[in-house]
């Protein structure tokens, strides 16, 4: 039962992708190639795309590996215009990496998804106890907004009143 390790560098650019790759050199000493991107809509401040990739040279690469990776790396564009010209993550690893050859082995489609629910709000509401319950109940209502996705859940007094009689029980 040994302390945990824990690895810490100083910032070095405030650039998200140079920082993890100095770290990853300085504390994990494995070298990095960190490439991220973000593209903001001047206007309206929305992010319209968003994306990177991490290269990690594994322990047993030699020279010749790390020449191709070089190679590869060249010419290769920024993130943010390789999504917006449409390339896919495999299309980017492709492109990144066009000097061997890719086996895709899986894919997994990623999305935003809150699981919020009524029914754990309801819980999350019993949990502030039959004191916090009694306190609810003394507004007309009670407005539960979750903090991921903004939802709101509003529960009237006679909703919060029967919640204390089943917390009271």
């Amino acid at each position: 039962m040994k302390e945990p390790y824990i690895g810490q560098v100083p910032i070095q650019t405030g650039e998200i992708g140079d920082d993890l790759a100095f770290y990853f050199a300085q504390s994990e000493q494995v070298p990095s190639l960190v490439a991220l991107g973000v593209l903001v809509d001047p206007q309206t401040e929305e992010v319209l795309l968003a994306g990177g990739f991490l290269i990690q040279l594994l322990p047993t690469a030699g020279d010749d590996t790390i020449s191709l990776v070089e190679k590869s790396l060249e010419n290769i564009k920024p993130v943010t215009t390789m999504l917006a010209e449409g390339l896919t993550p495999e299309d980017i690893c492709t492109t990144v990496l066009s000097e061997f050859s890719m086996q895709l082995l899986d894919t997994e489609t990623v999305e935003y998804r809150c699981d919020c629910s009524t029914e754990r709000v309801t819980n999350a509401l019993i949990s502030a106890g039959e004191d916090g319950l009694r306190e609810m109940a003394e507004d007309e209502q009670t407005e539960v907004c979750c903090h991921f996705c903004n939802k709101k859940y509003i529960f009237p007094r006679d909703k919060i009143l029967k919640l204390l009689k089943e917390a009271s029980k």
